[in-house]
């Protein structure tokens, strides 16, 4: 959806509240809740950061889209096994382009956030395929 230009930081719809939502979104629900409709809404606005956020030549929008990304990503893995499959595998291959980045910083983010999704049970096949990049 549109937003007003006031609420956008380097084109980045309210970055602060988008970080805090996540956030209470998981400390409200340590695992996926029963409720499917809020399930199914999360998903989607999860799924979207996870296909929308890439690597961007401008620092502060790079730092504010990796800051919201990997709020989510801390969001899948406390769901753990209750929550999508198709999430933690969008987001180990999203991690996968970030640990290939010359910047360290971005790469380091990337193995820490990998590290977390690899403790997930059913992880191991997504994170052999970055073995060689990580090794």
């Amino acid at each position: 959806k549109a937003c007003a230009r006031e609420y956008l930081y380097y084109q980045t719809p309210s970055p602060w509240l988008q970080i805090k939502l996540l956030k209470g979104a998981k400390k409200k629900n340590g695992a996926a809740p029963n409720n499917k409709a809020y399930v199914s809404q999360l998903t989607s606005v999860v799924s979207k950061i996870l296909t929308e956020t890439d690597i961007s030549d401008s620092i502060n929008k790079s730092n504010v889209d990796h800051a919201i990304l990997f709020e989510a990503v801390n969001l899948i893995v406390t769901w753990g096994q209750t929550g999508p499959i198709k999430l933690r595998e969008g987001a180990m291959k999203l991690l996968g382009k970030f640990i290939l980045v010359q910047e360290p910083n971005i790469r380091y983010l990337g193995l820490m956030a990998m590290v977390k999704l690899a403790h997930l049970e059913g992880s191991a096949k997504h994170v052999k395929k970055h073995q060689t990049t990580v090794l």
